[in-house]
């Protein structure tokens, strides 16, 4: 019969090597945290055209853009919520890749994309 001591190293060993196993699996075992964008758009511009995307946040909505034309490009965001339909204005520098958040509250959302401001 083993001592308890021995047990007690034993049973430690063993939670330690699950631990371990854990902490070394391989990268492929980690979940997907990609997100893909729920709406997109495209306006034509001189010299190629600028690409949109974005998805519906709960209370801001970040616009993603990749604007491969030659010149700015300007994109109307017509946003609504409960109460009042807007819109505002994102203008796409020549050549950039970047975002912009709108905020349009709880209730609110991107509706539509209007080339031009």
């Amino acid at each position: 019969m083993r001592s308890k001591a021995f047990r007690l190293v034993t049973g430690t060993t063993a939670a330690t090597a699950a631990c371990m196993a854990l902490l070394v699996a391989p990268a492929s075992a980690a979940p997907d945290v990609t997100t893909k964008a729920d709406h997109s758009y495209s306006v034509t511009c001189k010299g190629g055209k600028a690409n949109l995307s974005w998805s519906t946040g709960t209370i801001n909505t970040r616009v993603y853009f990749n604007n491969h034309c030659s010149t700015t490009a300007k994109v109307s965001v017509q946003l609504a919520d409960a109460e009042n339909t807007w819109l505002e204005c994102l203008s796409m520098p020549a050549g950039k890749k970047s975002s912009k958040e709108f905020n349009h509250g709880l209730s609110g959302s991107i509706q539509k994309m209007i080339k031009g401001c």
